[in-house]
C-alpha cells in the first residue's frame, strides 16, 4: 500500500482455528499513513461510509480540505473512538495511580493498571446512574476514588459468610479529609 494514494483500502478475510471468521482492513488515509483494523466478519459494512475530511496546506499556506473515502466500519469506529479516549484520559491523566505509587515491580504495575481501570469504570457507572439529571453535580474521578476507598475501608462485612444488604450511601453523606 506504500505507493497507493490516500483513501484506498485493502480487505483480507481469514478464519481462525476455532472457526471464527475475521477481516483485516488496511486503510490509507493520506500519502504516508496506513491504519490496520481487525474485526469479526459482519461487524460492520466494508462499503464506503462517511469520508474522512483531510486537511492540508497548499503552497501559499492556505488550509484546504478534501474528503477521503473510507469503509463504513472505519467511519463508525472513529465516531465512537473518542469515548475510549476519554476513559483512558480519565484513568491515565486524572486518576494517575502510576504517578502516585512507586513502581519497581512489573506485577504491581499490572495490578495498578487493573485498579485504575476498575475505579474509572465504577466512576463512569456512578456518573451514568446518578448524575444523568444533575449535570451541575459532576464528581471528578479523584474525588470518587477517595470516597470509594473510604467506603471500602469502613464497610463491615459479616464474617460468617451470610449475605447482607449493603446500604448505598450518597456521596454527600461521607466527609473525606485529604491527607497531606
Amino acid at each position: 500500500m506504500q505507493s497507493w494514494p490516500g483513501g484506498m483500502s485493502l480487505l483480507i478475510e481469514a478464519t481462525t482455528m476455532k472457526g471464527v471468521k475475521l477481516i483485516a482492513i488496511g486503510y490509507k488515509y493520506n500519502s504516508s499513513k496506513v491504519s490496520c483494523f481487525i474485526a469479526t466478519k459482519n461487524a460492520g459494512s466494508t462499503l464506503l461510509g462517511e469520508p474522512y475530511q483531510a486537511q492540508f496546506a497548499d503552497d501559499c499556506e492556505n488550509l484546504l480540505s478534501r474528503p477521503v473515502d473510507r469503509p463504513e466500519i472505519i467511519s463508525t469506529y472513529f465516531k465512537k473512538s473518542n469515548g475510549v479516549d476519554k476513559h483512558n484520559q480519565a484513568h491515565q491523566f486524572e486518576l494517575r495511580l502510576k504517578k502516585h505509587w512507586r513502581m519497581q515491580n512489573a506485577w504491581f504495575r499490572l495490578v495498578t493498571t487493573i485498579i485504575d481501570i476498575c475505579v474509572t469504570d465504577a466512576w463512569k457507572g456512578y456518573q451514568y446512574a446518578f448524575c444523568l439529571s444533575k449535570k451541575d453535580e459532576e464528581l471528578p474521578v479523584c474525588d470518587f476514588a477517595d470516597r470509594l476507598a473510604y467506603e471500602l475501608i469502613h464497610t463491615h462485612f459479616p464474617k460468617d459468610g451470610s449475605s447482607s444488604v449493603a446500604k448505598a450511601l450518597s456521596f454527600n453523606e461521607v466527609s473525606i479529609e485529604k491527607i497531606p
